[in-house]
């Protein structure tokens, strides 16, 4: 198997010199076997917490202070890709529990033996995208100083193919993470530059793959919305948020069926790869019964349901202002009813739904609404297990 090169990391001290760079050079990086992080094993993160590209503006932090972590995870169910972190350790922000480890007069070490226990997470139900992280100085209890967010990419796997999807299986109503190796690509190879991403959708009133719909940018633009975040020399993530139909901005006006993608150089003349597709799963164009309104947005604050398409199990998570009685269903496409579960809530909490504990239940296309006293989720749900 074809080994990736490994970025040398040159402001490091000698210990630090086998580590994989994600960000700035010298700044923030990780050790991981395999070298791309997964979410099965483990993760060592170090930070140069003297370096001002790292720290918050008009920040410092005392290395003869303890520094220490506050940290979560980038997941499908975040808003953004940047912000909005689930899955965070810390109890709150006060939480200095997750001391760092002092390697020299700068760096500051930190390491996940597990990340999934670690993090609580399982990444059967959600895809997960970044270890999200924060090293902060910390004196008579109190933080004081902290470095800005940093932001560690997460892996399925080692990424040896030309694509790879989280989800590996896109649902058009779903955020989704594509990551190029362009060691697998002739047309590219040996280009270490930045790339962007010339991009458009195949829908259901394309003639051809070649019918691009919805098209993001001109070819020649470069902006944030077609540049792809460099991992390494080789190894390009792209960030599609919150779902496929918001960034490409159709307005939920068709039925998605692949996302078509050209990557190329940042100028003329180009180098580009050959157009590429990724099957995108979609159901918008299937009507609900009448007088079952959805809201395939998440318009009721503090519920979600994950994941979408559904395996075994769904997961109902709840936050506050949610509490009281709470009445998940699920329907068929006729709106009868062929789940009921009543649950009675008071604190943030995640309920959990076992399909196979459904009779009659199968693959295919449904129906759910989950209520309280005050709000309302409706949405469909694919069922693939």
């Amino acid at each position: 198997m074809k080994r990736f090169r490994k970025l040398i990391i040159s402001m490091l001290t000698v210990a630090l010199l086998s580590a994989f760079c994600i960000g700035q050079e010298g700044v923030y990086t990780y050790t991981s076997d395999p070298v791309y992080p997964t979410m099965a094993a483990p993760v060592t993160i170090y930070v140069n917490v003297l370096s001002e590209d790292v720290l918050n503006p008009a920040q410092t932090i005392d290395t003869d202070s303890t520094v220490t972590a506050y940290t979560g995870l980038i997941t499908s169910l975040s808003a953004e890709p940047g912000n909005d972190w689930r899955n965070i350790v810390n109890t709150d922000w006060s939480d200095i529990s997750l001391e760092m480890v002092k390697e020299n007069d700068s760096i500051y070490s930190f390491t996940i033996a597990d990340p999934t226990t670690f993090y609580g997470v399982d990444p059967s139900t959600k895809s997960v995208y970044r270890i999200a992280f924060i090293a902060r100085g910390t004196s008579n209890g109190q933080v004081d100083g902290q470095t800005r967010n940093l932001y560690f990419e997460v892996f399925d796997s080692e990424p040896v193919g030309l694509l790879a999807t989280q989800p590996a299986e896109p649902y058009a109503s779903e955020s989704v993470v594509i990551t190029l190796n362009s060691e697998q690509s002739e047309d590219i190879l040996g280009y270490t530059d930045t790339l962007y991403a010339y991009s458009g959708l195949v829908t259901t009133s394309s003639t051809s793959d070649s019918d691009w719909k919805f098209i993001l940018e001109d070819w020649e633009v470069n902006n944030s919305k077609t540049r792809m975040l460099q991992v390494s020399d080789s190894i390009y993530r792209y960030y599609i948020y919150p779902d496929i139909h918001g960034f490409y901005d159709t307005e939920e006006a068709e039925n998605i069926e692949k996302m078509g993608f050209i990557f190329r150089t940042k100028e003329d003349p180009y180098q580009q790869t050959p157009e590429l597709y990724i099957d995108v799963t979609d159901t918008l164009t299937i009507q609900a019964p009448e007088g079952f309104e959805t809201t395939e947005t998440n318009i009721a604050p503090g519920i979600e349901v994950y994941p979408n398409p559904a395996l075994d199990m769904i997961y109902i998570h709840l936050q506050l202002p949610v509490q009281g009685e709470v009445a998940f269903r699920i329907f068929d496409l006729q709106g009868k009813t062929i789940y009921e579960s009543r649950y009675t809530v008071s604190e943030e909490k995640t309920l959990q739904v076992n399909l196979k504990d459904i009779p009659g239940i199968r693959n295919g296309l449904f129906l759910y609404s989950v209520e309280t006293d005050d709000l309302k989720k409706t949405s469909k749900l694919l069922i693939n297990n």
